[in-house]
């Protein structure tokens, strides 16, 4: 009989740290929390859709450094500049080539705990909220484009951030930017990117060894 309560409470522990230390809970106690719902795109338009193809899209420019990856911009002429009360002052659109893999929002940085709260209640899970820099630091002595605040959601396929933070602009401007995400063909931009460069430079070395 004490055997049998010993196996029991044993069955019980175990139970206990396999739910206490599964990968989503390792992911959270490291300051990510997972998706219980992956966003499938942003206001209708889905991931890997054409931009090209999608009315009203205007395109903007493509990627001039290589930290951007193999990037196109664009922006919806007509769109609603705003997400509820939040005022945004650009809502843009990144391709892979053309196909839909990202969306930046920027708005006042004064609204980010707002936004934070909206990407809450779309994505489930309070998110970490770290402070990358100390509470009592002079806004006006910030450095360019340092982050105050971050909240990450991270799934499978998509990731969704808002970061607070202050921008050099001619003078200090607080700021925030929401994005979304998808993270496969991001990678995959950024891979293609890569194998441009390195393709560049064999050329390069070609070039370079017929003058030897």
């Amino acid at each position: 009989m004490r055997r049998n309560i010993k196996l029991l409470w044993l069955m019980f522990f175990l139970v206990f740290v396999a739910q206490r230390f599964t990968p989503a809970a390792w992911s959270q106690n490291a300051g990510t929390i997972s998706l219980p719902k992956e966003p499938e795109g942003f206001r209708g338009i889905r991931w890997g859709q054409k931009l090209s193809e999608t009315p009203s899209m205007i395109y903007v420019r493509s990627a001039k450094r290589a930290y951007e990856g193999w990037t196109s911009y664009w922006v919806m002429d007509g769109e609603k500049l705003s997400i509820g009360p939040i005022e945004c002052t650009k809502i843009e659109y990144s391709g892979y080539g053309d196909l839909f893999y990202s969306v930046k929002i920027i708005f006042n940085g004064e609204d980010a705990f707002l936004m934070a709260q909206v990407f809450e209640k779309l994505y489930g899970y309070k998110p970490h909220m770290p402070v990358v820099l100390g509470q009592n630091q002079d806004p006006s002595k910030l450095c360019c484009n340092s982050v105050q605040n971050e909240w990450k959601w991270e799934g499978e396929q998509t990731e969704a951030v808002v970061r607070e933070f202050y921008r050099e602009e001619g003078e200090s401007t607080h700021m925030a930017i929401a994005s979304l995400t998808h993270k496969k063909l991001y990678e995959k931009c950024q891979r293609t990117m890569m194998d441009e460069i390195k393709k560049d430079k064999a050329d390069m070395v070609e070039q370079a060894l017929k003058d030897m």
